[in-house]
């Protein structure tokens, strides 16, 4: 066996490590999800007292639409 390849057959994960690259990239998918929720959330939160702040009516919900 070549040098390159018995180097490439160390770097690449054996059958067994899979199950565990998939729940680390899976952590790392629901993490960021739930980051992204927090970081929206707080936005939203900022931008309501900010328009409390100013006398602002709050905006419509979905009841006021037309459609």
């Amino acid at each position: 066996m070549s040098a390159i390849a018995e180097e490439v057959g160390r770097l690449v994960p054996l059958e067994d490590e899979w199950p565990l690259l998939r729940g680390l990239l899976l952590g790392l998918a629901v993490g960021a999800i739930v980051a992204g929720a927090l970081v929206i959330g707080r936005a939203l939160r900022s931008r309501r007292a900010a328009q409390r702040e100013r006398g602002l009516p709050p905006m419509p919900g979905p009841e006021a639409s037309p459609l």
